[in-house]
């Protein structure tokens, strides 16, 4: 089983080349243990922070539309 989790903006306070290494580690109710790993997030072009909060709500809206239609 897997869970989409919502769309997300990480800001970083200087611009940075390539990709982001992020840890990660996730628990579930029917586990003892946790699992880990790495994420490689895409750094994207420099944006001001109005165009990055657009591009949330933008992605936060689009997820919602996608819930909708698919409950029909």
């Amino acid at each position: 089983m897997s869970e989409d989790l919502a769309p997300f903006v990480a800001v970083t306070g200087q611009p940075l080349p390539g990709t982001l290494q992020v840890p990660w580690t996730a628990t579930a109710t029917n586990m003892e243990d946790t699992a880990q790993g790495i994420v490689s997030l895409p750094v994207s072009p420099v944006r001001s922070l109005f165009d990055l909060i657009a591009a949330a709500d933008s992605a936060t809206h689009d997820a919602e539309d996608e819930d909708d239609t698919s409950e029909e």
